[in-house]
């Protein structure tokens, strides 16, 4: 079977699909919502039949996650009168999104939902980490805390599937705020472990069911920090020349890589793998494993050379399908000079104007103190060093005066300071803007 010859659903707003190549795109149908900022760039760039434009059944509430447009739109309706049969689940795959598949009776592409749960569930997958001997950061229980008074080292505390937050040590009254912020949480559902500081990195494993694999370009996650200096807000990622690694450093990341690729073969995982780890001293402290597609996948999927197999996307699909894959074994970072980022900024701010002011998505570049609109066509940036991609959406209907605007960013220039994952000052630059708009 060739996954050419299916008819694939997939949310225009992941991104994604915007960056595939034209034959990549074939088998796939474009959901938007109707009268968003995508419904009007897919209009502009995809054939009509390729475009799938559903409604909101409510009046009072725009959807905007996920769940959201598989609970209140007419998504379902509009698969089955196309007699689409294929869905790629977006980047979260969620029990309510897992239940409308089913129901409907449709072909998921994506890691099975049990597992993905599974690797998702931050305290189940440091006891994995654990019982495979891959090195992660020291975790304990909450109340040894007590012992670890003016220690000063800093703990992270995470719940099941959710945010961090971090917590000091060096203040006693704060050991006490985590022990009581945390006390009606079920052992099973928490993990607390030492902060590791070091450079923060992320690299994903692309993975079938007959043990082919490969692994992505390293990339460097960028956070906004607290005064403290801790990573308070994931920002977005940026992709490092591997010649910035010493020959030590990669054979221990690659070393690691190779003991999580065979791990997760164990468990009979399918599908890409984006793995989050610490370097320190050259030593590699992995933190969490996201299953799922994320903000790097555009990227990955289509700049030549992220990783060593010419159809990354195409790999992919066939994982999802159970359909066979050209053998590929290789246990190698790709080594590549690359440092475009991508951003993902949400903003809790709004008015009642700001629908005037968001940028569309589309290709832009920043000029002076402004950024220009270039065109719709993506493939134009593809070799345009100053070029980035940007779209904007509120999510929340403007009349209540409250909401939250969405802004992504694809660039093919760097964002963050390689040295600290912090924004650099074209960064900052665009960061504000969409700052401003907010406000």
């Amino acid at each position: 079977m060739s996954t050419r010859l299916l008819q694939i659903a997939v949310l225009l707003e992941g991104l994604e699909p915007v960056f595939l190549s034209a034959k990549n795109q074939q088998s796939l149908f474009m959901i938007v919502l109707e009268g968003s900022l995508w419904h009007k760039y897919a209009l502009s760039t995809f054939a009509s039949e390729k475009i799938i434009s559903i409604a909101s059944r409510t009046s009072s509430r725009v959807p905007f996650e996920y769940d959201d447009i598989i609970q209140k739109t007419n998504l379902a309706q509009q698969l089955k009168a196309r007699m689409i049969r294929h869905f790629i689940v977006p980047h979260q795959y969620t029990p309510i999104i897992y239940k409308w598949v089913r129901e409907n009776k449709l072909t998921a592409i994506a890691t099975p939902y049990g597992l993905q749960r599974k690797f998702e569930n931050k305290p189940l997958f440091q006891k994995w980490l654990a019982a495979n001997k891959i090195s992660t950061p020291i975790s304990l229980r909450v109340n040894d805390l007590i012992k670890e008074y003016g220690t000063q080292h800093t703990y992270v505390a995470q719940r099941e599937i959710g945010d961090s937050r971090l917590y000091t040590t060096k203040y006693y009254s704060n050991v006490i705020r985590l022990i009581r912020a945390t006390k009606n949480i079920p052992t099973r559902k928490l993990l607390v472990r030492r902060y590791q500081s070091g450079l923060s990195l992320g690299v994903s494993i692309f993975l079938d069911r007959d043990g082919n694999f490969f692994y992505s370009a390293l990339r460097l996650q960028g956070f906004i920090y607290n005064k403290q200096g801790f990573p308070e807000t994931f920002l977005g990622i940026q992709w490092l020349p591997t010649k910035l690694f010493s020959h030590r450093e990669l054979q221990n990341i690659q070393k690691t890589l190779k003991k999580l690729t065979l791990a997760l073969h164990k468990e009979k995982f399918i599908g890409v793998a984006n793995i989050d780890f610490v370097l320190s001293q050259e030593k590699v402290f992995v933190l969490e494993c996201n299953p799922r597609l994320s903000s790097a996948m555009p990227q990955v999927f289509s700049k030549a050379g992220l990783t060593s197999v010419k159809d990354p996307w195409q790999f992919y699909l066939n994982s999802l399908l159970n359909v066979k894959n050209d053998a590929i074994k290789c246990a190698e970072i790709p080594a590549y000079n690359f440092h475009g980022s991508t951003m993902e900024v949400v903003f809790n701010k709004i008015t009642s104007q700001l629908q005037k002011k968001l940028l569309a998505p589309g290709v832009y570049k920043i000029q002076g103190v402004d950024i220009k609109f270039i065109t719709d066509d993506v493939e134009k940036m593809r070799n345009q060093k100053n070029y980035f991609l940007a779209a904007c959406e509120v999510m929340r209907p403007a009349k209540t005066k409250k909401g939250i605007i969405s802004a992504n960013v694809v660039s093919n220039f760097a964002l963050f300071d390689q040295k600290t994952g912090q924004l650099n000052n074209t960064g900052q630059k665009l960061y504000n803007y969409f700052n401003n708009i907010a406000i």
